[in-house]
């Protein structure tokens, strides 16, 4: 029994580390300027649907994220991986701060000029005066010391968000939830 506790333990803190390495390498690949976008005609419904979809099959607490399409959907020239990591960062975000309460839900609206996805959890929130400075390298607000992460994760999205030529925010109301927003230019 204790074996078995230590062993768990050591896989939790490898792949914590594991987790933390690669952010930082991606990180530095960001901020080297060493990625190169490869924008295409993308489908953003396409890739936003093969996103949730892979998130609900690993969501171990059997909640799924609904995914609400607004307006008549459209193609963006766009570079498919980096807007998959970006979404991907912020609904791993929203399932574990919002644990035990309703599913986030991920919402895409065409407008004419832009579209904006964006992904609403029902969990913990942020502290206002901590807002600011959540796209920091780092960052951590103060009420997730009980959760798993590196700071790096929002950070990395937003940079990419950027790349993409677009642009994430962020509202949050403590013990409600939060809303990560992000838009995209229809070029």
């Amino acid at each position: 029994e204790k074996l078995f506790k230590v062993t768990n333990r050591i896989q939790s803190e490898v792949g914590r580390m594991t987790e933390l390495m690669n952010d930082v390498l991606i990180l530095g690949r960001v901020n080297s300027n060493s990625i190169k976008p490869d924008y295409q005609l993308s489908d953003v419904v396409v890739i936003i649907k093969e996103i949730t979809s892979k998130h609900n099959d690993i969501e171990l607490d059997g909640r799924k994220i609904k995914n609400v399409i607004k307006g008549n959907p459209y193609p963006l020239i766009l570079d498919g991986h980096l807007l998959e990591h970006t979404i991907s960062n912020l609904i791993s975000n929203a399932f574990k701060y919002s644990k035990g309460r309703p599913a986030p839900i991920l919402t895409i609206n065409f407008e004419r000029k832009r579209v904006l996805i964006s992904i609403k959890d029902f969990g913990i929130g942020i502290p206002p005066n901590e807002l600011k400075n959540l796209f920091q390298s780092f960052y951590r607000a103060s009420n997730v010391n009980d959760f798993p992460g590196t700071g790096l994760g929002v950070a990395i999205a937003k940079e990419y968000a950027e790349l993409n030529g677009g642009e994430i925010s962020v509202s949050s109301k403590l013990n409600e939830g939060s809303e990560f927003t992000l838009v995209l230019k229809n070029n």
